[in-house]
């Protein structure tokens, strides 16, 4: 099953690594993964040609630019996808919220 937060976390590493050549703990720092779902995005991202590893340290394969002007094209989707999950979440938490209290009839 294909989910959401792979494709996020794939994207965070992508984008790190459009940054500068890192190692497995900086790129899950500073993408705020933890290091154990960041090796298989690494493992994915290599795989696909995309990530290559020398000595412990990760960078993009190819010509990095061609990742950044795709990462600036996603960015603003997935910024505005991320706000909007977030006003959904806190709506329904809202409801569910009013609705327990009048259900309890306190």
């Amino acid at each position: 099953m294909f989910q959401e937060s792979t494709v996020l976390r794939n994207l965070a590493v992508l984008k790190r690594l459009a940054e500068s050549d890192a190692s497995l703990d900086e790129i899950a720092s500073s993408a705020g993964y933890r290091t154990r779902p960041v090796e298989r995005s690494l493992r994915l991202l290599s795989h696909q040609g995309l990530v290559e590893e020398n000595d412990g340290v990760y960078r993009l394969r190819g010509d990095a630019s061609q990742v950044g002007v795709a990462l600036e094209l996603i960015n603003p989707w997935l910024n505005f996808a991320n706000e909007s999950f977030y006003e959904i979440a806190r709506d329904t938490a809202a409801i569910l919220h009013r609705k327990s209290w009048s259900n309890a009839r306190l």
